[in-house]
């Protein structure tokens, strides 16, 4: 057990989902009172909650509470573009939320994304300047500026690309070897470029946040950049059996709703030199998953 974990007390709001879930089992493993949420995937020793834009009921939550951790929300860009109501009443509820939290003490731990970035430079610092291009982008930068208008006592993480090295993960990686290794074609892009983070990196980054008591907005993202594509061709150099093509193709010309842009890849030297840890890389993430499936 970490002793600055251990004398804190943590909810996690969007605890069932694939972030929300590994903190979670982070701190629970690490000897820290935690107490998880889910919205419409039950999960064992997680509480019902669902955000509404009129009240906030934080009954649940007990008094020596420390910090919130804020997962919950849809991830999937397209959907804040095609069910904007939907979204306006999240963005509601989760301001809702921040201002309960404030009220009894709590510090709002909002977990953001590289999509508050424009795309064109990357390598993007915290002081960058913020121009979203996408409605998803555009409402998680509503919710950051809230926060910073209500006082200091925020913390804000932006977290770029995040994959896991589990089948039951479902995350970027694995869904690459399973259609190479099924025979599949790989439509990838070449020109859109990413920092690949592991997702035990991403729990660490962010225990570590709490544990030194940081304030104010980190980045979290490991330092190797590349395309869609060459993370394809990684995979298949790799690992066994993945005899499936991979087609180069422009971002472009996928079919999506809101173009996306090209490079939000995130600089987290503020991060590192806070709390420096070393960012596992593709290439070691990729022999770990050989190792245990093939």
């Amino acid at each position: 057990m970490q002793p600055g974990l251990a004398r804190v007390s943590i909810a996690i709001f969007g605890a069932s989902g694939f972030l929300g879930g590994h903190v979670f089992r982070y701190f629970e493993a690490h000897g820290t009172r935690v107490i998880g949420t889910f919205r419409s995937c039950q999960k064992p020793r997680l509480i019902p909650f669902t955000l509404n834009r009129h009240e906030i009921n934080l009954e649940f939550i007990p008094a020596n509470c420390s910090y919130a951790i804020i997962a919950s929300g849809n991830a999937n860009v397209d959907y804040h573009k095609v069910h904007p109501e939907e979204c306006e009443r999240e963005i509601d509820g989760t301001k809702l939320l921040i201002g309960a939290l404030l009220q009894r003490g709590i510090t709002p731990v909002y977990l953001s994304t590289d999509y508050v970035f424009e795309g064109t430079a990357g390598n993007y610092r915290e002081t960058d300047p913020t121009r979203p291009t996408t409605s998803y982008g555009r409402n998680k930068l509503a919710i950051e500026r809230h926060l910073k208008g209500l006082g200091d006592e925020y913390l804000i993480v932006r977290i770029g690309k995040v994959y896991g090295t589990r089948f039951e993960d479902r995350s970027v990686i694995l869904d690459i070897v399973n259609a190479l290794r099924t025979g599949e074609e790989a439509r990838c892009a070449y020109d859109q470029l990413y920092s690949p983070t592991l997702i035990e990196d991403v729990v660490l980054g962010i225990a570590k946040l709490i544990e030194t008591g940081a304030r104010g907005i980190f980045h979290l993202s490991n330092h190797e950049v590349m395309s869609p594509y060459e993370l394809a061709n990684k995979i298949k150099s790799s690992i066994p059996g993945c005899g499936g093509m991979i087609r180069p193709w422009s971002i472009k010309d996928v079919n999506l709703c809101e173009e996306r842009p090209l490079n939000t890849t995130l600089n987290s030297e503020k991060l590192s030199a806070l709390a420096p840890f070393r960012y596992q890389s593709v290439d070691q993430s990729l022999m770990e998953i050989r190792d245990r499936y093939f």
